[in-house]
């Protein structure tokens, strides 16, 4: 066979290449015996020659627009019809399910829009040095293309150059710049090496990339655009060891269902990730440099075990910790659960009776905290209307009140629900066989706890004060308490209306004195227990006295 000048340039350039498919370096024969019946070219072809069609792009380069070959695996020529191939036409590869190689020849510079868009059993492309861009959409929708070394000449990726491609790893030392939703659902994507001097992870760059368990922010960002990470499921753990002010934009990590740990050194960097909503959906963010964000003062499961926060990190926890409740990170909830245990087991023991844990977990509600003001009007924040309100606040309004209230009543085994009004909240307790209303914030606006509110019928209620007209049955954060009742339970007595005449007076203790001296009988002694102590006595009578004026004399 004789082959011209050109070809043997051609076939000479090519075998002077380091050509390397999954870790092997090919060997020059293969190459050679590929490559010469596909492009012995003579100094006469034309703009159409063979399995191409090219443009000349100066007196002696040209760009090569149409592949027209039977695929599997194809060899750029260096050079055609004596003009060097310094350029590769949009979408030359496009949706050519034939071709399963291709190893670029030097001097090309750019891998254009689309090059192997679709390409669907491209397994290996060679990327020669001096490649300087990888263009829009160049490699996507590539799914058998599992890795491709790229050469430290390249800069610029421009967006969704790898979109939906298959590749598993990919090291990017040299690129500066990348375009928008550059690796988007790449399912097999584990491992990225980014440049140390990139400034900038764009919107959607990783975004549905389920096999990225870990990944590193290099210390040179400044800026992380939103939903960079978004529905990487598998992502587990994050580090970013540096805090540009501003760096995130909202919604970085959204969907990242599995993130467990973030690596972080400043708390800066934790507040910013709060406020900008960044970890929404991070159910089970539970550490700080591999540390569990929560640890005990005492043993785990004591009743005595007070929960606290990691120290360099307590600050900015308390201060974005509604955030925290409604997005109920694990952290927070096995916080905030903890803490509700840590006060029900400091505030009753085993040797109280119902009634009184009822009164106890009201009594420290009331203590805890006052009525929060702005401007002479109910505080609207959401610090007021969380489950936590009461436990990381010194003040909230009826909501924060009712929800901590019910939560410390659950845990103390008292069936409790909360209940609003279109103005107001407060709870629903169950003792003996009767349910009582219990308004633990109209009881806490004094600077003494007063039982004006407590353990009230129906009717007394909507005489107490404003905003008990009617009500509904709610609830704190669903996964922390999910009740059903019904239909409504009626609250048919108050707590010493033991004659049941829906008046609490005179009768009502000296039916009990009656009782004690069994002159009486008592229908429901859960009524007549006023001091809730389990027995009936005079001291229930006194109780009842000191409780009602109308009730003296």
């Amino acid at each position: 066979m004789s082959l011209s000048i050109n070809s043997k340039k051609i076939i000479a350039s090519v075998m002077a290449l380091s050509i390397v498919a999954s870790g092997v370096i090919s060997s020059e024969a293969s190459i050679f015996s590929k490559i010469v019946p596909t492009n012995t070219i003579s100094a006469s072809a034309a703009i159409s020659y063979g399995d191409w069609e090219y443009e000349e792009t100066g007196t002696y380069t040209a760009k090569l627009t149409k592949y027209k070959g039977n695929g599997g695996y194809v060899i750029i020529p260096e050079s055609i019809n004596g003009h060097s191939v310094t350029a590769l036409g949009y979408g030359l590869f496009q949706q050519n399910n034939n071709v399963t190689k291709v190893a670029i020849p030097r001097g090309v510079t750019e891998i254009p829009n689309s090059c192997f868009y679709n390409a669907k059993n491209l397994e290996t492309v060679f990327v020669p040095h001096g490649v300087k861009k990888i263009g829009a959409a160049a490699f996507c929708a590539t799914p058998k293309l599992k890795s491709i070394s790229l050469p430290t000449t390249v800069n610029t990726i421009d967006y969704n150059a790898f979109c939906s491609s298959g590749i598993t790893s990919i090291s990017v030392p040299s690129v500066t710049e990348f375009g928008n939703y550059v690796f988007r659902g790449c399912n097999d994507l584990k491992s990225v090496t980014l440049s140390s001097n990139l400034k900038k992870l764009t919107y959607g760059m990783f975004m549905e990339c389920p096999s990225l368990e870990s990944f590193v922010v290099p210390a040179s960002v400044d800026s992380i655009d939103m939903k960079v990470f978004e529905d990487c499921t598998g992502l587990k753990s994050v580090t970013i060891s540096r805090y540009p002010e501003k760096m995130f934009k909202n919604d970085v990590f959204m969907g990242c269902t599995s993130l467990e740990n973030l690596n972080i050194s400043d708390p800066a960097i934790l507040n910013q990730l709060f406020v900008r909503q960044s970890l929404n959906d991070c159910k089970k963010f539970n550490k700080i440099n591999n540390q569990t964000i929560v640890s005990y003062r005492s043993k785990r499961y004591s009743p005595n075990a007070e929960p606290v926060f990691q120290t360099a990190f307590d600050e900015v926890i308390r201060k974005n910790f509604r955030y925290c409740d409604v997005q109920k990170f694990a952290f927070y909830n096995e916080y905030l659960n903890a803490i509700v245990k840590y006060t029900v087991g400091t505030n009753t023991h085993s040797g109280m009776t119902k009634g009184q844990k009822i009164k106890a977990l009201h009594d420290w509600v009331c203590d805890k905290v006052d009525y929060a003001f702005v401007n002479g009007a109910p505080d609207p924040s959401t610090e007021c209307h969380v489950d936590s309100s009461v436990f990381m606040r010194d003040t909230t309004v009826c909501d924060g009140y009712a929800r901590a209230l019910t939560l410390l009543l659950r845990e103390a085994g008292i069936e409790s629900y909360c209940l609003s009004s279109s103005s107001h909240a407060w709870c629903m307790v169950k003792l003996g066989n009767r349910y009582f209303h219990v308004d633990s914030c109209h009881d806490g606006q004094s600077s003494t706890t007063n039982y004006s509110h407590f353990l009230k019928s129906d009717n007394d209620i909507k005489k107490c004060s404003a905003g008990h007209s009617s009500w509904r049955i709610s609830s704190p954060s669903d996964s922390r308490i999910n009740y059903t009742i019904s239909p409504m339970p009626a609250c048919q007595y108050s707590i010493g209306d033991v004659n049941m005449d829906h008046v609490i007076d005179k009768k009502d203790v000296q039916l009990i004195q009656d009782y004690k001296l069994n002159l009486a009988q008592i229908s429901d002694l859960t009524l007549a227990d006023t001091n809730l102590d389990g027995e009936i006595n005079l001291a229930d009578a006194i109780n009842l006295i000191q409780l009602y004026p109308s009730c003296r004399g």
